[in-house]
């Protein structure tokens, strides 16, 4: 067989560019290599002279002990596998943990102590990581690292989140006891949640005394758009007084008909028409002194100081004052509401707080008209609740327990509850409902059902990890697309929005993700938001300032539910707003400014010549009053006159003598 060789002429300048942009493609992937590195080590630089203390590249220390969990693992990377763009030389240790546990430290890494550190050494805590998995509503990891010397209560404390990008930790002590070789050791508790997370270049620095430790480098955290005159805050701010606003005309005559001129009108905001909402225990909203000191718990552990019914008191005037909304953290979750009704049942405990929430909270919250958000009919992953898990791998059982559960509790509640998280975790994590019915045929079959037992309310789906962190946001997007098609769109789509600080998403980024799923629903909200930048207070305040902002701006934002406000009430302590002896955070004096200030209309016009006043105010209950109207202090006195402002506007005739 012959063959026939044919000859292709490449014109010389095509050779030319192909080279050019080879060229430029092998820098870029140079650049790329230490493109990583680089960033670290703008971030923080150990400065000089220190010595190492660990020899965390050594694997026959740097080790993983899993007591209560056996199935955690580790294993040394190559930089190539960890990630391109570490440098040749760092080793990369990552630790997988498959589930979590009752205790933190059921997992942890641990790296023995080289070289003794004595008690008042300057040291730096220095390291890089990351998470490549989470199980997080944030999409980051979580560990706690301990400098733990032989006596606990001496150890170095530095709890952090890790997002997916290589971060770098610092942390500057000074060193409170001696640190002994062979009995100081450093740790880090990994087993809080499932998660994987990758360590790079762990060092403790010891400075001895010859730097003072306030010169020592730390982390500090920030996000993109965050900067006092920044471009999106400013349009944010305009669209707020646009689509947050209505014009209120206000028309003062005399018992003629005659228009009165220069008088005085007050104008007085009573209540946000906006939902700004929360998360609350409804004991504190409704026990009577009987009831306290309340202790929370958390998985059987308690949680923050006993509440007493002063701290009850307390916590029902922020309620009473700054919301217009709540749903129940836990009471009205399928397994409290089951075990919750019969008073032999196992959790009798929790049938005093059922009986509490039905005669005492919720006419307290309806008296007070602040609606109630229902907290969840289904969890789309069958490891929680507790009551899911019997039903692992068995269809027919867990339909028929979900099915008996919508029964009971959609119906009972109906008269107080308006909208429900119909389908929380609605893509989930570890096992999940679509995995268990092989399809999402179920998350249809579940609104409906819904709708035909409690067709009067909204019914939402809700999901963590798309504002923050960013893993379910096409599956998310997948699942409303699925209920759309097959004629059960949900009534409301809900983000968690549970931030801490690495991942704080760009207020331009949030826009942008509220504007996606605005094309597949027209009713958003933020369903449990929350800020956890650990001890940094300023960055919570600006970022819970930002996030409100962004999303009060944005048109098809229906409601501002936050996962919380005090601290020995929170699941996550730092994230409140009030802290334990009820002194107000940075970050609470942000969102009382928000919702009691910049968002809120009181003011005082003078009518023009032919007896009018026109103001723009937010849409919302008001009362009005002519004459002194400093004496006027309540909706009883004489001449005051109340008005609902809505988005058409209002026009408002008050008479005098």
């Amino acid at each position: 067989m012959s063959r026939h060789h044919h000859r292709i002429r490449i014109p010389f300048w095509i050779v030319i560019v192909y080279c050019l942009l080879m060229t430029m493609w092998i820098r870029d992937m140079a650049g790329a290599e230490t493109s990583v590195e680089t960033m670290l080590d703008r971030q923080v630089t150990a400065p000089a002279d220190g010595e190492d203390c660990l020899a965390f590249d050594d694997p026959a220390l740097t080790t993983l002990s899993h007591g209560r969990l056996p199935e955690a693992s580790a294993r040394w990377l190559s930089p190539a596998t960890a990630e391109a763009g570490r440098r040749d030389d760092v080793r990369v240790f990552e630790v997988v943990v498959p589930r979590s546990s009752p205790q933190a430290w059921d997992a942890q890494v641990s790296i023995p102590l080289q070289r003794k550190i004595a008690k008042g050494d300057r040291v730096l805590l220095m390291f890089d990581a990351r998470c490549v998995a989470s199980d997080n509503e944030s999409s980051t990891g979580y560990a706690g690292l301990f400098v733990q010397p032989h006596g606990e209560d001496d150890r170095t404390r530095y709890p952090f989140n890790a997002g997916p990008q290589w971060q770098r930790f610092a942390y500057p002590f000074v060193a409170p006891v001696d640190h002994d070789v062979d009995q100081t050791k450093v740790v880090i508790h990994v087993a809080s949640m499932p998660q994987t997370l990758q360590f790079a270049a762990v060092r403790l620095i010891n400075y001895g005394s010859t730097i003072p430790v306030r010169e020592l480098p730390t982390s500090k955290f920030t996000y993109p758009g965050r900067d006092d005159d920044a471009q999106w805050r400013t349009q944010a701010l305009q669209r707020i007084d646009r689509i947050r606003k209505a014009d209120m005309t206000i028309r003062v005559i005399d018992t003629d008909g005659n228009p009165v001129a220069g008088q005085k009108v007050r104008i007085r905001q009573q209540r946000h028409s906006f939902p700004f909402g929360s998360a609350v225990n409804s004991m504190l909203l409704g026990g009577d002194a009987s009831d306290f000191p309340f202790q929370r718990y958390i998985r059987g552990d308690s949680r923050g100081r006993p509440t007493t019914i002063e701290d009850a008191r307390r916590y029902r005037e922020i309620v009473q004052r700054y919301l217009t909304r709540v749903t129940f953290e836990g009471a009205l979750r399928p397994h409290v509401w089951q075990w919750g009704k019969n008073p032999g049942d196992r959790k009798s405990d929790l049938y005093r707080r059922q009986q509490v929430l039905l005669n005492s909270t919720v006419p307290w919250l309806q008296e007070n008209r602040i609606s109630i958000r229902g907290h969840y009919i289904g969890w789309g992953s069958m490891n929680s609740p507790p009551i899911q898990r019997d039903f692992v791998d068995d269809v027919a059982a867990h339909k028929q327990w979900l099915w008996k559960h919508m029964q009971d509790i959609l119906p009972a509640t109906e008269s107080f509850v308006d909208e429900w998280d119909t389908i929380n975790h609605v893509v989930g994590f570890g096992q999940t409902y679509h995995q268990l019915y092989g399809d999402m045929q179920i998350d249809v079959d579940i609104m409906r059902e819904a709708r035909r037992l409690a067709p009067s309310l909204r019914h939402a789906i809700n999901e963590g990890q798309i504002l923050p962190g960013g893993s379910r946001r096409d599956a998310y997007q997948a699942v409303i697309e699925n209920l759309n098609q097959h004629g059960q769109a949900p009534d409301v789509v809900g983000f968690m929005g549970h931030f801490d600080s690495a991942s704080l998403t760009s207020p331009p980024d949030i826009l942008a993700l509220l504007d996606r799923y605005a094309k597949l629903c027209p009713h958003l909200q933020l369903t449990e938001l929350d800020v956890d930048t650990g001890t940094d207070e300023a960055l919570q305040a600006d970022y819970l300032r930002d996030v409100m902002i962004a999303s009060f701006s944005h048109p098809n934002i229906d409601a501002i539910v936050m996962w919380g406000f005090w601290e020995n009430q929170h699941w996550k302590p730092n994230a409140a707003l009030w802290r334990s002896d009820w002194s107000r955070k940075p970050a609470g004096d942000v969102f009382v400014d928000l919702v009691r200030n910049q968002w809120w209309t009181d003011t005082t016009v003078v009518t023009e010549a032919d007896g009018s006043a026109t103001v723009r105010g937010f849409m919302g209950d008001y009362q009005l009053s002519v004459g002194d109207v400093d004496s006027v202090t309540s909706s009883t006195a004489s001449g005051v006159t109340s008005v609902v402002l809505d988005k058409k506007g209002a026009t408002v005739d008050l008479m005098v003598p």
